[in-house]
């Protein structure tokens, strides 16, 4: 009786990765938000003014993800290396990066 519990609370846990594992689309998003807080921020006015627009196009273009199953990762791609940015389990994703890590990137390209 025990194991046919565990096996049951195993399989429910499973299924709830599975069925939670974030899109590739939401770790774009993520990335999206601590960038365009970054742009924000920033001195420089023409990045400013077009940093929306910018991180749009950026995010397309440098943001890949991997999806797992159970947990997804997403990818920056600079300098022809992919970079772990972000990893996504259970509806939310967390990214890897902190505004000092996107400053030094923004300041590169």
């Amino acid at each position: 009786m025990k194991k046919w519990i565990a096996g049951l609370i195993v399989a429910i846990g499973i299924l709830t990765l599975v069925v939670s594992c974030p899109p590739a689309e939401e770790h774009r998003d993520a990335m999206k938000s601590i960038v365009k807080e970054s742009l924000d921020s920033s001195d420089n006015m023409l990045i400013a003014m077009l940093g929306g627009y910018v991180v749009d196009m950026v995010a397309e273009e440098m943001v890949s993800c991997r999806n797992y199953v159970l947990f997804s990762t997403g990818y920056i791609e600079y300098e022809g290396e992919k970079q772990l940015a972000s990893i996504g389990v259970l509806g939310h994703v967390f990214v890897l990066f902190d505004r000092e890590d996107i400053d030094k990137l923004l300041e590169d390209l």
